[in-house]
């Protein structure tokens, strides 16, 4: 399938009441993943106003926002979605900690683009655990470079508390300025 029908079938679902055959599909898949990745319980959250108005959203939600943020280059907004301690980790890079550790990963690479756009083509939800498959596109100078990538995410007390993209290193490599 390509990126384009990827889609195209994620509009379809979102815009279309879906079958209960369907849902617990989705839910059986969303749930072995959720197994299948554990639960880190080793984060504490932060503290203060910006956990405080997360509270009543969901983890999806929460993550969605902070994506929307990150999007236009709003670090400030964004971040106030994550702990403290967070761990952060492109794979296949390293990880990082807390939101000072994230804007010192995320804030370079966006600092080349002029416009992004991060499309969720599908998502799924257990618990804490949010699972994003996106195709990011970044405007540079030279035009649009895409990115699949998988975001993985826990959410505890309203905030973000490991953060995982997965995507080709290569793929990236070949079209981002050096």
């Amino acid at each position: 399938m390509t990126i384009n029908e990827a889609r195209k079938e994620a509009d379809a679902t979102r815009n279309a009441a879906l079958p209960s055959s369907v849902f617990d599909r989705r839910r059986l898949v969303a749930s072995a993943a959720a197994i299948a990745v554990g639960v880190s319980t080793g984060c504490v959250t932060g503290a203060g106003s910006s956990k405080d108005a997360t509270m009543t959203r969901t983890p999806i939600e929460i993550v969605k926002a902070f994506n929307a943020a990150m999007a236009i280059k709003d670090y400030d907004a964004a971040l106030k979605y994550v702990s403290a301690d967070c761990e952060y980790t492109n794979i296949p890079m390293s990880s990082v900690r807390g939101p000072e550790g994230m804007r010192s990963v995320l804030e370079p690479f966006f600092a080349p683009t002029l416009e992004n756009q991060l499309i969720v083509i599908r998502e799924a939800a257990v618990g804490p655990l949010v699972f994003l498959e996106r195709l990011d596109r970044h405007r540079l100078a030279t035009g649009w470079v895409e990115l699949p990538v998988t975001g993985v995410y826990e959410v505890h007390d309203g905030l973000i508390t490991v953060y995982r993209d997965y995507f080709d290193l290569a793929t990236i490599r070949s079209k981002w300025p050096t």
